[in-house]
């Protein structure tokens, strides 16, 4: 197993040694401030309840598949330069805020 691109993104993140909140938080931020800002692919304005949860579950399942055919835990997303594994924790966040919001 390669461990490369956590050597690139750990000096990256002012959290990433770290077992606590931040450390989650930081990546989650960075990952909706690319995919959002620069990428544009869920806009400012998007109204998230309108998404189905289940293209959220299938987007985790997606990078998780890309880590495990990567052999590398911190495989990097092509998409958005960032690892998989913010994708992932980006993802479940909605997941979570919709459960939050379900009732």
């Amino acid at each position: 197993m390669s461990f490369d691109s956590q050597k690139q993104t750990k000096g990256k993140h002012k959290y990433w040694n770290r077992v606590d909140i931040p450390a989650m938080i930081e990546p989650v931020a960075e990952q909706r401030r690319v995919i959002i800002e620069e990428i544009g692919k869920y806009p400012e304005s998007m109204e998230w309840p309108d998404i189905c949860v289940t293209e959220f579950i299938d987007a985790m399942q997606r990078h998780m598949d890309d880590v495990r055919e990567a052999g590398d835990p911190f495989a990097i997303d092509p998409e958005t330069g960032n690892p998989h594994l913010f994708a992932i924790g980006f993802n479940y966040m909605v997941w979570a805020m919709k459960y939050k919001g379900r009732g």
